[in-house]
């Protein structure tokens, strides 16, 4: 190897370094918005009086997560619903939709880590699919962070666009 090969190559190693060295991290997010079927035992725990002739399939289980392994940043801001918002498009798709729900948080901006899991149980008979993509069309997730090199980022998440249906 010559002088001029040796030197090239010591400047690829050095630049590699550098880049390898200096790349943030970016945080791993995940979400999720599933439409499912009751299991039977699920069913069990649905309250039906006042339904006429209902079945298990007249109702769905929505479930939304999402997680963020903060590692990397240096600050995070995370919007999500509010009780009110959630109601409002429940109650779009018409009177007692609503049979049952529960949510975990652990946003808070003093931790790097989070999680958000929303799971709710709706009457859904008549209901299409495209009815209840729409009634959860203000369900919107804002991440916004940014990286310890001083980078801002912002991600958006709107559970209607990421909705599954089993």
């Amino acid at each position: 190897m010559n002088m001029r090969n040796g030197i090239a190559f010591i400047l690829i190693i050095v630049m590699t370094i550098l880049l390898v060295g200096c790349k943030h991290l970016e945080p791993n997010i995940t979400f999720t918005a599933q439409v499912l079927n009751l299991s039977e035992e699920e069913y069990k725990s649905v309250g039906t009086k006042g339904i006429e002739n209902p079945t298990i399939d007249d109702f769905k289980k929505m479930i939304i997560n999402f997680e963020m392994n903060a590692e990397g940043i240096e600050e995070r801001k995370i919007k999500v619903p509010d009780e009110y918002t959630w109601n409002e498009m429940i109650n779009s798709l018409g009177d007692g939709r609503f049979m049952f729900g529960n949510w975990t948080e652990q946003l808070s901006d003093e931790r790097r880590d989070a999680k958000y899991s929303r799971e709710i149980v709706l009457y859904s008979k008549g209901l299409t699919e495209q009815e209840i993509r729409d009634a959860f069309g203000m369900a919107i997730f804002e991440i916004s962070y940014s990286s310890k090199e001083g980078e801002e980022f912002n991600q958006v998440f709107i559970v209607s666009e990421q909705m599954e249906f089993e």
